[in-house]
């Protein structure tokens, strides 16, 4: 969890910590790190081997180097990370203090504590330092990246006659639909709706969209978290940090969502991301015109999806097995 201070840390505040403490620095935050457990460091270790020996048998120079190795992605003095792995090729990028831009492979060991940050921010941070493989290595929260942008790019294919590519994406929160009957909600479910999401976002920016993002958990005055309109890094930046501080608590309905976003009255696309689609959404998308992707569950047939990335099924059986 990040520090709450107005001002902003720099990299001296890291060298600062007391002999034990760690924690990363991402654009003047710090985050505490938890003491990695046994399952974690025995895979950053038979991973690093393999990689290593890889790289020995067919005579290449990359270093595989685990953490604790510190990364500075950039020049400027706020951030600071610690991936698990790093392969490095460029031997001018290294020096005793670490290595000065970006690795060319990262592979992050995913824990539930850390998962939002891997996911989240620290993969913005990674694709705009020019990281050219980024692995969360996550098995049970394996996402399809590819399916995720892909499914992006046909949504905005859809609406290239808009004349201002302004979009607001509407992040659904519930695990099932009220008719369900089931009232626990699905964390694991959850998760790979919001890293969907996250994906989405990227395609728009990287494609020069004005996004706004409204996301189905309350604020202190009970409405759904809403971003103003915005465009380029910085604001994909701003929606990954409000993304990764989610508590998947006080969830706001769907269709209290829906009913707050019909027709426009300017000219924009309106895409929900939801879990799960039923009467409800086919209604609205049939009102408004909206896109539909789904993330879990069809409870209307399926019929007002225009794209599905669902969780696999053994992934899920097996979170919940665990």
């Amino acid at each position: 969890m990040a520090l709450l201070k107005e001002e902003s840390y720099t990299i001296e505040d890291i060298y600062a910590l007391p002999d034990g403490e760690r924690a990363e620095l991402i654009d003047g935050h710090i985050y505490y790190m938890a003491p990695p457990s046994y399952k974690h460091q025995k895979l950053v270790m038979e991973l690093s081997a393999i990689i290593r020996n890889y790289i020995k048998q067919h005579k290449g120079t990359c270093e595989v180097l685990p953490a604790p190795f510190a990364v500075y992605l950039d020049e400027i003095n706020n951030t600071y990370v610690e991936p698990d792995i790093s392969v490095i090729c460029d031997p001018n990028k290294l020096d005793d203090k670490g290595c000065k831009g970006a690795p060319d492979w990262i592979i992050e060991i995913v824990s539930p504590a850390s998962r939002k940050m891997d996911y989240l921010l620290k993969l913005f941070k990674y694709r705009s330092a020019g990281v050219r493989e980024y692995v969360p290595g996550d098995p049970l929260h394996r996402m399809n990246w590819k399916a995720s942008a892909h499914a992006g790019t046909l949504l905005m294919r859809r609406e290239e006659h808009t004349a201002q590519q302004t979009v607001t994406v509407l992040l659904a929160l519930e695990s099932h639909s009220p008719d369900s009957g089931i009232m626990t909600q699905d964390e694991a479910l959850l998760e790979h709706t919001i890293r969907v999401c996250a994906q989405c976002l990227w395609e728009f920016f990287r494609n020069g969209w004005q996004v706004r993002l409204c996301i189905g958990e309350r604020r202190k005055d009970g409405l759904p978290i809403m971003s103003p309109y915005g465009g380029g890094s910085g604001m994909y930046h701003q929606l990954m940090q409000q993304l990764a501080l989610l508590r998947l608590q006080e969830i706001v309905p769907q269709s209290q969502m829906l009913s707050m976003h019909g027709r426009s009255s300017i000219q924009e696309t309106l895409l929900l991301i939801t879990p799960y689609t039923d009467r409800t959404t086919a209604q609205w998308k049939q009102h408004c015109g909206g896109l539909v992707l789904v993330t879990g569950h069809a409870h209307d047939g399926g019929s007002c999806a225009d794209a599905r990335i669902p969780l696999p099924e053994y992934l899920h059986s097996e979170e919940v097995a665990s």
